[in-house]
């Protein structure tokens, strides 16, 4: 046993522990682009931290592909969890961040990130009950909360009152510089021009069907879905609608060809009811694209009003804004403007308010 304790001898001293809990969770998904770019941002910066993970679930992640951990900083739990349970308790991180919600060692401090409300808002009954005891847990036990936008943090001391005081809002980075890296070696500059498009899930407070909507007021348009593949439910009611070649499933596709549409789409519709965040807003401003979506607190906050916005179930206020995202398309100074107003969600930027909020911590 001693010698596989010595085998940790090489790894640095650390106070910042980041539990990689979310690329096990996820295959792809927001949350994980949201950490494979801040962790990424810390190795190129030389932070010291350790990163504790299992590397048979985190490699099924697309994300997790994205940086690479220096071996003296990587804490493996394939092998043998329980020694390195050991190893990263006695070497303790002064602060512990999980990647998803998870409650840490109550024997320090620990970082909990608040991305959306959208669970506690779904679930009622015995879950919801649970969902609610247990996130509570979580955010007593932390000793700092960081929140993804104003609108989450406000919406968080509403339904959690005992998080006042305890709440920070760093928004979610976007990595414009694996954008431009991405869109630059996908092969096929002309895909999906002429399209309107839609990405991420379709369930719950995304309101994806009112894209339905959208193309019976404009029967010249056609919309192509980014993200999971459909159902049979959805297919059928592609057909029931009329929508069938006008309404088009992609599945999840690669981040290069996602960019590629986007940069080229005559608009990226968002009609959520409520979002944590809204990345896909700040890539389709960075390309250039304009955004429709629902005028509501969150869209407003994170285009910082630049984008395109309609009011629920008001079919003359949706036809002036799409109206206004296809002029705006041949607005070269207002294709600038949102780019220069995205520069605050930089990558790099963003890591570094983390690592403020990390290291005041200790």
């Amino acid at each position: 046993m001693g010698s596989l304790f010595s085998s940790f001898a090489h790894m640095l001293p650390a106070k910042v522990l980041i539990d990689g809990l979310i690329f096990e969770l996820q295959n792809r998904g927001g949350i994980s682009r949201v950490w494979s770019s801040l962790i990424s941002e810390f190795v190129r910066s030389e932070r010291n931290f350790l990163y504790l993970e299992n590397p048979i679930l985190a490699r099924k992640n697309i994300y997790r592909s994205h940086f690479e951990v220096a071996s003296d900083q990587l804490v493996s739990t394939t092998r043998n969890p329980r020694l390195a349970k050991y190893f990263y308790t006695k070497k303790r991180a002064e602060v512990e961040v999980p990647t998803y919600y998870k409650l840490m060692d109550p024997r320090c401090g620990s970082i909990q990130v608040c991305h959306d409300l959208m669970p506690e808002l779904t679930f009622g009954g015995f879950y919801g009950r649970a969902l609610r005891g247990g996130r509570r847990r979580l955010y007593s036990a932390a000793k700092t909360i960081v929140c993804v936008s104003k609108n989450t943090e406000a919406m968080l001391h509403q339904i959690y009152p005992e998080t006042i005081g305890k709440t920070r809002v760093i928004y979610n980075p976007v990595d414009f510089r694996a954008i431009d890296v991405a869109l630059s070696s996908f092969g096929h500059a002309d895909v999906g021009i002429g399209d309107v498009l839609y990405v991420g899930n379709r369930d719950g407070f995304k309101n994806f069907w009112e894209i339905a909507e959208l193309l019976r007021i404009f029967p010249s348009l056609r919309a192509s879905v980014i993200g999971a593949l459909p159902t049979s439910r959805e297919i059928s009611k592609v057909q029931e609608l009329g929508l069938t070649g006008r309404l088009n499933f992609l599945g999840p596709l690669g981040d290069s060809e996602m960019y590629a549409r986007l940069a080229n789409a005559v608009f990226l519709f968002l009609p959520s009811v409520l979002e944590g965040f809204g990345m896909p807003i700040v890539e389709a401003m960075y390309l250039g694209c304009p955004v429709v979506c629902r005028d509501n607190s969150i869209n407003r906050e994170i285009s910082g009003d630049l984008a395109c916005l309609y009011r629920p179930n008001d079919l003359s206020s949706m036809t002036s804004a799409v109206e206004a995202a296809t002029s705006l398309k041949r607005d070269d100074r207002g294709i600038f403007v949102r780019k220069e107003y995205v520069q605050k969600y930089r990558a790099k930027d963003i890591a570094d308010q983390y690592w403020d909020v990390l290291t005041d911590e200790q």
